[in-house]
């Protein structure tokens, strides 16, 4: 039997591996007859030729430049490509429709880096509106940029039952693909006492704190926070402030929602009232 493309006389030898790392498709060439017993693509009459196989490692991809290639980042995103990505959140003439009632109409809104003020009263749709920009809930009109660096605490704790503060830290960061010390951040939210216990034997305002914690992974761009002043005694409101003071030290989009602590108003870039679903700037 004749040897096939990939074969040899003495058996089956494995193709080698693309030049520059790309994957292209094979292009065979059949061997045209010719005196001599070779065709004109050098091979054997009746062989065929791997083009794409046996191109030159130092030789350019077509339409690839090796500047191109060298700009690849690690995930694969180019720089034209990264610039794509928002790098915060806006929601543009967004309309939130739930239970057949419009909860949120033509909302329009863009975090620029530092501290977003949302006030409103119980039930005027703050908490639609934070959802809506995470992406957690579904637009019934209007577009919005969620980017893919965000964290969104609401006005529960976001715990998972039967694990300690310590164990939710944890797991939070390596889903973030953080490495930390846990103990020191749960020392600085006044929860080193606590740090082993499952959640569900922690007070409302320790509960708090373990899911406000995660704002000191310093991992996304994008911070919402829904009532997270609600529950923290005296002490947590400090450390939620300092918290809070680090974020937009490091020139993070907070997007805050909360009904009181006007003290918050000095260090707002932005101020706005939601009422009757719809946002007004004050």
């Amino acid at each position: 039997m004749r040897p096939g493309p990939s074969q040899t006389a003495g058996g089956t030898q494995p193709p080698s591996p693309p030049a520059g790392g790309f994957l292209r498709p094979f292009r065979h060439v059949r061997a045209a007859g010719r005196p001599g017993g070779r065709s004109s693509a050098g091979c054997p009459r009746g062989r065929t030729r791997n083009l794409g196989r046996d191109r030159p490692a130092d030789r350019a991809r077509p339409g690839r430049s090796p500047v191109a290639r060298a700009r690849t980042t690690r995930r694969g995103r180019s720089p034209r490509e990264l610039r794509r990505v928002p790098p915060s959140a806006s929601l543009h003439d967004a309309t939130v429709v739930l239970d057949d009632r419009p909860v949120l109409r033509n909302v329009s809104l863009e975090l620029p880096p530092g501290l977003t003020l949302l006030r409103g009263p119980n039930g005027s749709g703050k908490t639609t509106l934070l959802r809506a920009m995470a992406g957690l809930v579904p637009l019934a009109r209007g577009r919005r940029q969620t980017p893919p660096s965000l964290l969104y605490v609401g006005h529960r704790p976001m715990l998972l039952r039967g694990l300690s503060p310590r164990a939710n830290l944890a797991f939070f960061a390596s889903f973030r693909g953080r490495t930390i010390d846990t103990n020191e951040v749960l020392r600085r939210w006044g929860l080193q006492d606590v740090a082993g216990l499952p959640v569900e034997r922690l007070s409302a305002g320790q509960r708090k704190r373990a899911s406000l914690a995660r704002i000191d992974l310093e991992t996304e761009n994008v911070v919402l926070l829904d009532e997270p002043f609600a529950d923290l005694d005296s002490d947590g409101v400090v450390l939620l402030r300092a918290a809070l003071m680090s974020a937009l030290a490091r020139d993070q989009s907070v997007l805050l929602a909360t009904h009181f602590h006007e003290e918050l108003d000095r260090d707002a870039k932005q101020r706005f009232v939601l009422g009757d679903g719809e946002l007004r700037a004050i």
